[in-house]
């Protein structure tokens, strides 16, 4: 029952582990050695966008279809959409660079994401049967190590307006997210009035790139509605 439960929630449980950290939390680094602070907003952008692309090439690589997703990324690994999640995740955080935010979320968002897989998993064994019972030992959950179906994907073409219509709202959000932490830095660091132009317009894009998203999201709920 809680595992059905936060599976269902999970979006909204993401939420409150992003948003906290920075209400408990201050960055480091950005006073005392501003060049490894921007080496790290490199990096942690950097792990984002590969956590993006990841999530896009799930989408993309696997055809709408009945039966369980075996193409592209789920070829090395069973839930590659939640590993991507992480990845932003952290991304975000070591643009942000906070210790004790690393300690709040990344295991907060390990065990979610663990119990809601699992809860998944059972789902579809026995939706599934044998054929994902197989699945499971040749491909692991998580953690890229080996391969066992990788040739499918290759015989697949890839469909950007799927990727694009699943994604289109996450990548806006991962954009806003992003302005929004190093504003967030700067008017920590330096004050609002100090760089209250570029802020005002940085904010600016940041909301509308999240209003954006949101437009998307909204569309796309809404042609499930008229789906059923």
């Amino acid at each position: 029952m809680i595992r059905n439960k936060l599976r269902h929630y999970r979006r909204y449980f993401s939420y409150p582990l992003i948003i906290s950290p920075l209400l408990l939390t201050s960055p480091t680094l950005v006073q005392t050695h501003p060049v490894l602070d921007g080496s790290l907003d490199i990096v942690g952008l950097f792990i984002a966008c590969c956590g993006q692309a990841l999530r896009l090439w799930a989408w993309g690589a696997n055809p709408p279809v009945p039966g369980f997703r075996l193409y592209g990324p789920y070829s090395f690994v069973r839930h590659p959409l939640y590993v991507g999640n992480f990845l932003i995740g952290l991304g975000l955080l070591i643009v942000f660079n906070a210790p004790l935010a690393y300690l709040i979320v990344l295991p907060s968002l390990a065990l979610l994401y663990w119990s809601v897989t699992a809860e998944e998993e059972e789902r579809l064994e026995k939706k599934w049967g044998a054929a994902y019972l197989e699945y499971q030992t040749q491909v692991p959950r998580f953690l890229v190590w080996r391969g066992g179906i990788v040739e499918g994907y290759q015989r697949v073409p890839f469909r950007w307006r799927q990727a694009l219509s699943k994604e289109g709202e996450s990548i806006c959000g991962l954009a806003a997210g992003a302005i929004s932490l190093e504003v967030y830095e700067e008017v920590l660091t330096h004050g609002f009035k100090g760089t209250q132009r570029e802020m005002l317009f940085w904010l600016l894009l940041s909301l509308l790139l999240g209003l954006f998203s949101l437009v998307l999201y909204r569309r796309k709920r809404k042609k499930k509605g008229k789906a059923r």
